[in-house]
């Protein structure tokens, strides 16, 4: 699963506005924005996110971990299915029995500066900890699926491209990554009128691994300071 991301600040004047013109960013969330290097999603946190209203990109904040409609009052549901609300596969979503279908016209996108991965390495008792970022620094924008009831989302994720399929190398969802689009292609997911091919030109889109940067950090979730002082998404040399 891909449950782990950083984020560093990006509603300033330096950031978001001056990739996306236009964009739409309420005072009160630009006061409020602040680096975050680790979220998890398993700690359900408030994420910002992009949806477009008016044909306007608009910042909303929502929790990460989709809450879906049978799961409304109903805590043993939420329990039984909710930790498999934070992904949902790209290859599903346009399938009527799946349970993605609904959600399909709810449309966002997960701002993010980076991703975190474990890799499984011989001879290491311990997974080695990466942070994957786009190598250009640009922000991630990850299209999830939403849910306005509950204001919560889950992130989209495919088939890794061959740099995640060399990190994340191990578990039940192994050689998976988030969906990632050119920020300019991933504009498109929130466009409210998009038809049905583009949909399935988007989630059958891979990036190259050139395009990505990638390195070793101290830790994901240990609670082990770092050593060496340093921010969590910062690099760490093993060697």
């Amino acid at each position: 699963m891909c449950v782990d991301i950083g984020y560093k600040a990006a509603l300033g004047p330096n950031g978001l506005p001056q990739m996306i013109k236009g964009v739409k960013i309420k005072k009160e969330y630009a006061d409020a924005d602040c680096d975050q290097p680790h979220l998890q999603a398993h700690a359900r946190p408030a994420c910002w996110t992009l949806i477009e209203k008016d044909h306007t990109p608009e910042v909303v904040p929502m929790h990460w971990g989709l809450i879906a409609d049978f799961m409304i009052d109903r805590p043993d549901q939420f329990q039984k299915y909710g930790n498999s609300f934070f992904n949902a596969r790209s290859e599903r979503i346009l399938e009527h029995n799946a349970a993605w279908f609904q959600y399909i016209n709810n449309r966002c996108l997960l701002i993010a500066d980076g991703i975190y991965e474990h890799q499984k390495v011989k001879g290491r008792t311990r997974k080695m900890p990466w942070y994957i970022r786009l190598a250009s620094g640009e922000l991630l924008l990850i299209p999830a699926l939403y849910n306005p009831r509950t204001e919560t989302f889950a992130i989209l994720t495919r088939e890794g491209n061959e740099l995640f399929r060399n990190i994340h190398n191990d578990g039940a969802n192994k050689f998976r990554m988030p969906l990632l689009l050119p920020p300019e292609q991933a504009l498109r997911w929130i466009e409210p009128n998009i038809k049905t091919t583009d949909i399935q030109a988007m989630i059958g889109h891979e990036i190259p691994s050139e395009d990505l940067a990638a390195h070793t950090v101290f830790s994901i979730r240990g609670s082990t300071l770092r050593p060496d002082g340093k921010v969590q998404n910062e690099r760490y040399d093993w060697s």
